[in-house]
């Protein structure tokens, strides 16, 4: 690996890998753990798994394709446990990270999924070029990845079931945090839509509520807390924690508190 890339691969206490960006002074994922978190926050509290065994189909956005541990993971339920399932994951990065550290995570020796060296090495050469790349990767998984800012990104031709808001935390990159970002968010969606997300922030989640969104927290893992679980409906939030009371939130922002 290049010495003077911005990213750094570092080895997480459960044997997974994540990226430090020297951009963002910040880690991919929880160095606790890259793959404990993906598992936890995006696809046990996105119920995942229940909505591909339910329906035998699910639609995934995502805000962030990262090192694509995330697109990997659906890959490996795809081949294993919901072997006749059936999968879209759309995602978006603006600073793709280079062939050379991709391939350097290594998730091959944590995720069994067919070819993973070579996928890899394919999605990342071609998200050096700006713009939608989609890859079949099999006749029931496609994987489609817009190479760019987030307000250029497409919309996708399809409703999200599940939101993976993976983005870098709102004190690295705000601007990927705003209410005008939840609101696009939710013109993609409809009532049964699912956003999961690391991020606890107060500001957040407040930005989130002032663009539609009811907010629920829901107990943390690797040491975090909590995490945030969305929904433009508040039926379809999985009461799994504490909802959020939407106007005191907006009152304590009014108030400065937040």
């Amino acid at each position: 690996m290049s010495e003077t890339t911005p990213f750094q691969v570092q080895v997480c206490k459960d044997g997974s890998s994540t990226v430090f960006s020297e951009v963002f002074q910040q880690c991919y994922h929880n160095p606790n753990g890259a793959l404990t978190e993906s598992l936890y926050v995006f696809f046990e509290k996105g119920g995942v798994l229940e909505t591909l065994k339910q329906k035998g189909d699910i639609s995934i956005l995502e805000i962030g394709f990262g090192t694509g541990l995330n697109a990997w993971i659906l890959g490996d339920i795809l081949n294993g446990k919901v072997s006749d399932g059936n999968a879209r994951f759309y995602s978006v990065e603006a600073f793709p990270l280079d062939i050379e550290t991709a391939l350097a995570c290594g998730y091959s020796k944590v995720i069994r999924y067919p070819n993973l060296p070579g996928i890899t090495r394919n999605i990342f050469e071609k998200l050096q070029t700006p713009g939608m790349h989609n890859f079949e990767l099999t006749p029931r998984f496609s994987v489609h990845v817009f190479a760019g800012l987030f307000k250029d990104m497409p919309q996708p031709p399809e409703v999200p079931n599940v939101i993976f808001f993976d983005a870098f935390s709102p004190e690295k990159n705000s601007d990927l945090w705003g209410t005008d970002v939840f609101k696009r968010l939710a013109d993609w969606s409809n009532d049964q839509t699912l956003l999961t997300t690391y991020c606890a922030s107060s500001p957040a989640r407040a930005n989130m509520v002032e663009a539609g969104w009811y907010i629920e927290k829901v107990p943390g893992v690797l040491g975090k807390r909590e995490i945030t679980l969305a929904a433009l409906n508040p039926d379809s939030l999985p009461e799994q924690g504490k909802t959020v009371n939407r106007e005191r939130l907006l009152e304590r922002r009014k108030n400065g508190e937040i």
